[in-house]
């Protein structure tokens, strides 16, 4: 052993009898090394240090009917996390500090149902020094002045949704109150998990980041470290085709680059905007396949310019908007409406009014709670009350101090924050979407340079509408929760003016301070169905924002008028009847009106994400020779990317054990530049007992046979 020519061993690690290793295990710059292995048949994945002690072991089954096996994996450039392909087809993401699941990347529109991945690698974009003498002293970070997202940088910072977020239910026993936020793991919809974004960047949006993310802020740890940017993840399956994604997340859209070849290895060189893949071929007659050892350019024409980033960037400041958005009225539902076993603000009147209705005689059952209303009503015009009314204040559980305390809180801070989300969240958020789907309205009349991403301009009109109507119904919630409010604050002065009135001593008469008529319209519309249910249920609104009256009087003649009227005034008759605009029909259900929104923005971004697909120019399939008799080789392979454009060196080990106990370890060196094929510049050959049958090649002109 000592004197044959082998691979030294860098580290010795004890992993369990099933473990494998993937072709990319090893971390790029640290000394780290993933392991799989199977336990009670499903997968899990650990990672070890070099030095033989493990960092963290998880469970990376879903727990599928099917088996589930992990094809390939890849590091991103920062090498902070760890992508996994799996079989059946998915891709997720997983931190190297934990292992836990960060995301799942959605598979590409268009891919193939019964196709299998295959591959994935993660390139990273030459970061080439700017050389200007005028520093960027406003950090604009590619952001150019006077578009939308400047416009949003200079805006007040939204509040940050899950920081804020305050207590969701009723008041617990003795009044104490505890914070019972919604769980942040709550599963969003569809709508907003496949929309196409870049990674969260939530200050380009102009809303408050995490307090931890602002801690790195203050630490100047921000300045980091952007090697993920422009970065290209491509993820290839058995049907010809890769999937791409600009930074790792946002989806560049499916190349089909060959139906009848699947691709074995991708390489992207410095300063090119185009991929080489190297294709297996299957040869039907004799039934084994081949690799051509000239790669496939594939050409993506728009990743030369700044524009798929620029639209990566408004599909990305769209849905963090109207997620901010969504999850504000998400909340404000669940504190009046109630979630689960959590009552919403609500419930305490109707409670109330349904013990009322209890005390009722036996033959005004089926109308029990119309008749406490009545009851309630006569009460408070005549001062007269029925027998259940009169049991009921006078020693009824729920008329106490403490439990009438606990329902004027709930109430009153559901409403306050009803009131002041609407106006100063919900609004401003839908506000500043808006501003960005007016830009993205303003790209599709463009078509000379965003006709690849066919915005289609009628559906973002319509987005525009709907989002105008969001912001009309937010305004509308604030007016009236302001309004209940002032009823619900005159009914409750109303109770304890009843409750004292029993209490007191003969003679003395109270002198009422509540306003009647207040104290009567909540009665009636309040503690049964309030008016603020609509925003919660029933239909979305569509014709909340109203159209301009058509008008056949021409402009001559309203001049005419009004020179008339400056002249004379007495002469003028202004007769004309205006008809008012009835809303009371009309829906204002904002949180279904949300998720038409988002569903529609969503689709609408995800047709305009593949602009880049689009682009692709793709190759001539080179001329290949097919091996004359199938050769099982076992094939590794490592590309090292040269300094100079286009230029690669594809480094190879195979093992063929029909042949002997032999390796082969040839070094192709391409150059795009001077000729479109590869030299075989060097092969070596060793025993294969030093290298434990790691793979050897069988290099021919123009291919490999495997």
């Amino acid at each position: 052993m000592a004197d044959s020519v082998g691979v030294a061993s860098l580290a010795a690690i004890h992993v369990p009898p099933s473990s494998r290793l993937l072709s990319n295990s090893c971390c790029p710059d640290k000394d780290l090394v993933v392991v799989f292995s199977t336990l009670g048949g499903k997968d899990r994945m650990s990672l070890w240090k070099l030095q033989g002690s493990k960092k963290w072991d998880v469970d990376i089954d879903l727990g599928l009917t099917v088996d589930e096996m992990v094809v390939d994996m890849t590091w991103s450039p920062d090498c902070q996390t760890i992508v996994l392909v799996h079989d059946p087809p998915r891709i997720a993401c997983h931190s190297i500090q934990t292992g836990k699941l960060e995301r799942e990347i959605p598979l590409a529109q268009g891919f193939d149902s019964i196709a299998s991945l295959t591959g994935v690698w993660w390139f990273t974009e030459d970061k080439k020094a700017a050389v200007s003498a005028i520093p960027d002293m406003f950090k604009r970070s590619g952001v150019e002045t006077g578009t939308t997202l400047s416009v949003l940088k200079m805006l007040p910072l939204l509040d940050n949704i899950t920081e804020t977020a305050q207590s969701t239910g009723l008041p617990d026993a003795f009044g104490f109150r505890t914070t019972q936020t919604k769980p942040a793991s709550d599963k969003l919809p569809d709508a907003f998990t496949s929309w196409p974004t870049l990674p969260t960047d939530q200050l380009s949006a102009s809303i408050q980041p995490q307090r931890k993310t602002r801690e790195l802020q203050d630490e100047g740890l921000d300045e980091s470290d952007d090697i993920n940017s422009n970065s290209i993840l491509a993820v290839v399956d058995d049907s010809g085709s890769m999937q791409l994604f600009l930074d790792g997340t946002y989806p560049l859209g499916l190349v089909n680059v060959d139906s009848d070849a699947s691709i074995v290895t991708l390489v992207k060189t410095p300063g090119s905007r185009a991929l080489l893949a190297f294709q297996s071929h299957m040869d039907k007659t004799l039934l084994h396949s081949f690799t051509s050892l000239l790669p496939a350019e594939v050409d993506l024409a728009l990743l030369s310019s700044r524009i798929p980033r620029d639209v990566a960037r408004l599909s990305s400041a769209a849905h963090q908007l109207c997620l901010h958005a969504y999850r504000i009225v998400d909340d404000l539902r669940t504190v009046w409406m109630g979630s689960g076993s959590q009552p919403g603000a609500r419930a305490p009147g109707l409670k109330w009014l349904t013990k009322l209705a209890d005390l009722q005689p036996e033959n005004y059952e089926s109308m029990g709670l119309e008749w406490a209303k009545i009851d309630l009503l006569q009460l408070l015009a005549t001062e007269r009350s029925t027998e259940p009314v009169s049991d009921f204040i006078g020693a009824g559980e729920q008329m106490s101090d403490r439990g009438l305390s606990k329902w004027e809180n709930n109430v009153t801070s559901a409403l306050v924050k009803l009131r002041d989300q609407s106006e100063q969240r919900i609004a401003p958020a839908c506000q500043r979407l808006h501003l960005v789907l007016e830009q993205v309205l303003g790209l599709s009349q463009l078509p000379h340079v965003y006709a690849l991403f066919q915005f289609n301009s009628e559906e973002l009109r319509e987005c525009l509408d709907m989002v105008a109507q969001v912001i009309t119904a937010a305004s509308w919630l604030t007016s009236v929760a302001r309004r209940e409010l002032a009823r619900f604050k005159e009914f409750m002065r109303w109770l304890r003016f009843e409750i004292n009135n029993v209490s007191a001593q003969d003679g003395h008469v109270l002198q009422p301070r509540h306003d009647f008529l207040e104290v009567s319209s909540y009665i009636c519309h309040g503690l049964i169905d309030s008016p603020i249910d609509k925003w919660f249920s029933g239909e979305p609104p569509t014709t909340l924002v109203p159209e301009p009256p058509a008008n056949e009087t021409n402009l001559e003649e309203i001049m005419r008028t009004a020179r008339g009227a400056l002249s004379d005034p007495n002469e003028i008759k202004l007769n004309r009847r205006v008809r008012p605009y009835n809303l009371g029909k009309e829906g204002r259900n904002m949180h279904v009106l949300l998720l038409e929104l988002a569903d529609k923005c969503s689709t609408l971004f995800k047709h305009a994400a593949n602009g880049t697909a689009r682009s692709a120019l793709l190759p001539t399939p080179p001329p290949t020779s097919t091996p004359a008799e199938k050769v099982n080789l076992i094939i590794h392979e490592r590309t090292i990317v040269g300094s100079e454009e286009g230029a690669f060196t594809q480094l190879l080990a195979a093992y063929a054990p029909a042949d002997g106990p032999t390796c082969c370890a040839p070094s192709l060196c391409f150059d795009q530049s001077t000729s479109p094929c590869a030299d075989l510049i060097s092969t070596s050959v060793c025993p294969s007992s030093a290298v434990s049958k790691q793979g050897c090649a069988q290099a021919t002109p123009s291919c490999l046979g495997v």
